[in-house]
């Protein structure tokens, strides 16, 4: 079970990563 929170929580650090590259392409 924590294993999957932590993934989850990659993924969501990884995703606002992608967002914020984006913003500051645009």
């Amino acid at each position: 079970m924590v294993n999957n929170d932590l993934d989850v929580f990659v993924i969501s650090l990884k995703l606002l990563i992608i967002t914020g590259k984006w913003t500051l392409e645009l």
